[in-house]
């Protein structure tokens, strides 16, 4: 995959979750369904998958996350939510036949609007994220080659859980933070 059209492909993913919270007006939620996200509640989530890769990287590093997210107000038919996130991308690979490697570590407030549609146990959400992160980069061996640094940075990402129960579900995140793309689990405390 091109470099030059990965940032595009993060774009046009997040845009697209986005684009599924352009209901104008909320249903009512069927007989028995529960809200996943309220205000109050609690969600962990926790994923694996494609990470965001470092300038001038070879190929798609390996990424995890965890996020932390608290219900903190109503907003029309959803639930605004603020929260904590951190994580890393990691990466090796070979460039001119000398090994490169990177690690980047991140740490990161976000705020997120969910919303459940009319699906029990369903979350979408989307929202923005901004905080710092630190890289290593390394480059040729025996030559010690490693650059340091320590950045801002301000991200978008989009997701969907689906809750098995009221309190655990799985997890699909996408965006341009800490991951590109990840799969995962949920849990949710009140």
């Amino acid at each position: 995959m091109d470099m030059h059209t990965l940032p595009l492909l993060r774009i046009a993913l997040v845009a697209m979750l986005c684009g599924a919270f352009t209901q104008a007006d909320a249903q009512p939620r069927p007989h028995g369904s529960f809200a996943p996200i309220q205000v109050g509640s609690i969600s962990v989530n926790a994923g694996a998958g494609f990470g965001v890769p470092y300038n001038g990287s070879i190929g798609v590093p390996f990424g995890v996350k965890a996020a932390v997210n608290w219900g903190v107000v109503k907003l029309g038919p959803g639930v605004v939510t603020l929260g904590l996130a951190s994580g890393g991308s990691f990466s090796h690979g070979t460039w001119q036949t000398a090994p490169e490697t990177t690690s980047r570590i991140f740490f990161l407030g976000r705020g997120a609007w969910h919303y459940g549609w009319d699906v029990r146990g369903l979350d979408m959400y989307a929202g923005l994220s901004s905080g710092f992160g630190a890289d290593r980069f390394h480059y040729g061996d025996p030559v010690d080659n490693t650059t340091r640094s320590v950045h801002l940075l301000a991200g978008i990402f989009g997701g969907a859980s689906y809750f098995l129960t009221p309190g655990f579900g799985l997890n699909a995140e996408a965006g341009d933070d800490i991951t590109i793309l990840q799969l995962g689990i949920v849990a949710k405390f009140q």
